[in-house]
């Protein structure tokens, strides 16, 4: 059983679970919080609870150094993100889902995202319906574009609407093999491991988790009662 305090730079995780930011809070959680199951992503043998991703995102955790994380909090994934957008080059990805039930080509790509969780990046959110117990991942790519509509997705991000907008695509698949052009680096929840090409799946409710009573962002959907 898993108790989270929200210590990190983005608390996506926390921010998921509907967990409080105040550290006492947090705590009062975790010795009388209840317990749900949320699901684990995996990319090959790796796991990951928020987001699997390439392109501009491994630009940014690579410009994310440590004193702009400590000085600038969650606004440093902004200008991390500005750094990277500068030395972007677009690429191309093919996408084969649940086991090749359909296969899917995207080019000229910013980045492309494999979401098990709801929130990443500092609070983005992967779609308007993403929910790490839903068994599901949620695929998005953000096509090259001109500044203004990437202006205009970067200020849809927080609610997920930006997968409306014309330069993204949005599926969502229980398994999804990832093969780049060229092959790329692949970020995991923040660390940059593995490259592609790379094989997502979901472990159901493989993690047992406290949260506050009342929370919608996941149920217990085990066996036994939760304590």
């Amino acid at each position: 059983m898993l108790g989270l305090l929200p210590l990190g730079t983005a608390n996506d995780l926390a921010r998921t679970l509907h967990l409080p930011t105040r550290l006492d809070a947090a705590c009062e959680v975790v010795a009388r919080g209840h317990v749900v199951d949320v699901d684990l992503g995996r990319a090959g043998g790796r796991g990951f609870v928020n987001v699997a991703s390439a392109g501009l995102s491994v630009g940014v955790t690579e410009a994310l150094d440590p004193g702009l994380k400590r000085r600038l909090g969650p606004a440093a994934y902004g200008v991390a993100l500005l750094r990277a957008y500068r030395h972007h080059t677009p690429f191309t990805a093919t996408l084969e889902l649940d086991g090749g039930g359909a296969t899917l080509r995207w080019d000229d790509l910013l980045q492309v995202a494999v979401a098990n969780g709801r929130h990443h990046g500092g609070g983005a959110t992967a779609s308007p319906t993403a929910g790490i117990d839903d068994g599901l991942l949620d695929v998005y790519a953000i096509r090259a574009a001109p500044v203004r509509e990437h202006v205009r997705i970067a200020r849809a991000l927080r609610d997920g609407s930006f997968v409306a907008h014309r330069a993204v695509e949005h599926v969502t698949a229980r398994a999804v093999r990832l093969t780049t052009d060229p092959a790329t680096p692949l970020n995991l929840d923040g660390e940059v491991v593995g490259r592609t090409p790379a094989e997502f799946t979901v472990d159901r409710n493989a993690v047992h988790v406290l949260v506050p009573a009342g929370t919608t962002a996941a149920r217990w959907d085990g066996t036994r009662t939760a304590p």
